[in-house]
């Protein structure tokens, strides 16, 4: 095995690192075991021994929660490239050793040091009682053991595995399953505390070893699963236990504001509001904003928010926009936590906890991306937009500019009102510069690059142990081409100003950059429209006078 994994990561030393943090069996995977851990364990200032680290990925995970993580492997070329990977996201609190995990133990200081003792993806290539004396092991030197091994009911990533093998293409070697890890860990002198399932995308994405147009397919089925609150959904067992000490799960007192605007969203108002019955969150307000509506909307919420706990009705005496009626919400919102849900959007099962207990580990100016799962008249598409891992907040805007598209969602997440109030302070401020009174397109994310110049958000952390039911319209596929012209430029000439601030970047060569964009997206004409408005945003922005 060890000459498998040997090569594995020396061809690994040819990829970016980018690349590897944004390979989706991986980064999947990877949040949903934070936010297993996240469940029970509160990571802030936790020390974590990682066993098997590989490309060092849970490290960096759980370092940016501020968890103090070490990285140990016997393979050279893995600790390698561990440390250039954490070195390129500027991960603090990690320290990855060329290191056996049994000569690790032979340090007595050691035994008992580490809170939290984790393996992923090793155990599965060792008989039984080389996997018990590792488990032994790992018992010796943390208060908790907490494992990950491929499942055996997950159908597709058996398949998928018997294939490759059949082809040829396997390249992890010999690999085991397992249905449950109970008898192991009671050998190893442990109390399993709990296991769980995991993995909903990584499975589907084994399909690309068969054929990679199965996998939307797939995932389609796993989400409609998992938002229907089915178990079992996913290629990974996660296993916690220890020797002595017990497992209490983590909860959460902090109030939470979910704030709903709406526009003629009769259509959407009664599975909005079952949906939001569904939410386990103690402690939570529900706001709807009715932003002067022409059809029935008043009327049905007036019904509806009878029989829904906690929530109450905002109705604006004269329709200003969806940006607006969330600032309305905002500002009467009574908790310092704020999420923000579109009329037509869905949360998951158990999103709330999640990512309060996620935001509580990270340090303060830290942004949860929640990618979104589309979805067709409520049935989930198997199309998911993954926001990116990237390396710094700055290369989120650098994505913006490159693009012309806006990179980080409002929208389901959780945001803190105090920051939030600061951030609409300046985009109102900045509105009444241009002489501006509402954007269609892009004030949201032009609301979060604010934010991110502010140093309002400090890092962004892409997630994926839960997602944003996102229904796909017409409207939100394609909003009008004039509405984006005239706005997109707005956003992008702020971003392009401020980015020229704090990086050194030539600014004629990314103004062409930009110019060429507009003209291959939009053509000739639409083209010199959208960078005639960007040019003359930049110069307003800028101080300059509108010619």
């Amino acid at each position: 095995m060890s000459e498998v994994w040997n090569s594995l990561w020396k061809q690994y030393q040819n990829i970016d690192s980018a690349t590897i943090m944004n390979d989706p069996g991986g980064m999947l995977i990877r949040s949903e075991l934070t936010g297993i851990l996240l469940k029970y364990f509160d990571l802030k200032d936790k020390n974590i021994l990682e066993v098997g680290t590989g490309t060092g990925q849970y490290c960096i995970e759980l370092a940016l929660r501020g968890a103090k993580c070490t990285g140990i492997d016997k393979d050279p070329e893995s600790i390698k490239l561990a440390n250039r990977i954490a070195g390129d996201y500027k991960a603090n609190d990690y320290e990855f050793r060329e290191i056996d995990l049994f000569e690790l133990g032979k340090h007595k200081h050691l035994h008992n040091f580490y809170d939290i003792v984790l393996s992923m993806g090793i155990l599965e290539h060792f008989d039984d009682k080389e996997i018990i004396d590792m488990l032994k092991e790992m018992a010796k030197l943390g208060k908790y053991v907490v494992v990950g091994v491929p499942y055996s009911n997950a159908d597709v990533y058996k398949i998928s595995k018997l294939y490759s093998q059949k082809k040829g293409t396997w390249e992890y070697g010999y690999e085991r399953d397992f249905e449950t890890l109970k008898d192991l860990f009671k050998k190893a002198g442990m109390c399993l505390h709990h296991e769980e399932v995991i993995g909903l995308g990584s499975e589907a994405y084994y399909l690309k070893r068969i054929n990679p147009e199965l996998i939307p397919l797939q995932l389609a089925q796993s989400l409609t699963k998992k938002f229907n609150g089915k178990e079992n959904v996913g290629s990974w067992l996660v296993a916690i236990g220890s020797v002595e000490e017990g497992l209490i799960e983590r909860t959460s007192e902090s109030g939470v504001s979910i704030i709903v605007p709406v526009y003629n969203g009769e259509k959407y108002i009664k599975r909005s509001v079952e949906n939001l019955r569904n939410i386990d969150y103690p402690n939570i307000e529900i706001i709807y904003v009715n932003d002067c509506s022409t059809d029935n909307t008043k009327t049905i919420l007036q019904e509806e928010l009878h029989s829904l706990p906690n929530s109450r009705l905002i109705n604006l005496e004269k329709n200003q926009g969806e940006y607006k009626a969330r600032y309305e919400g905002l500002k009467r919102a009574k908790y310092n936590n704020i999420f923000f849900l579109d009329i037509d959007d869905l949360i998951f099962p158990g999103c709330i906890n999640k990512m309060m207990r996620d935001l509580e580990n990270c340090p303060e100016g830290t942004y949860l991306s929640n990618s979104c799962a589309l979805m067709k008249d409520g049935v989930f598409t198997g199309e998911i937009w993954y926001h990116k891992y990237l390396k710094t907040t700055y290369d989120y805007i650098i994505s913006e500019l490159s693009t012309l598209s806006g990179q980080i969602s409002l929208g389901n997440t959780i945001i803190k009102k105090s920051s939030l109030m600061k951030a609409y302070d300046k985009l109102n401020k900045l509105y009444k510069k241009l002489d501006v009174e509402r954007m269609k397109v892009s004030p949201d994310s032009l609301l979060l690059d604010i934010m991110v110049f502010s140093g309002l958000i400090k890092q962004i952390i892409p997630v994926y142990y839960t997602y944003r039911g996102y229904e796909q319209s017409e409207a939100s596929a394609s909003h009008q081409v004039n509405d984006r012209i005239k706005d997109i430029p707005l956003q992008m000439a702020y971003c392009f100003t401020e980015i020229m601030k704090v990086l050194k970047i030539d600014e004629k060569v990314a103004e062409n950059a930009i110019i060429y964009k507009a003209i291959n997206t939009y053509g000739i004409n639409l083209g010199t429209k959208f960078v005639e408005n960007f040019k003359r945003y930049k110069r307003l922005i800028e101080g300059g006078g509108n010619k």
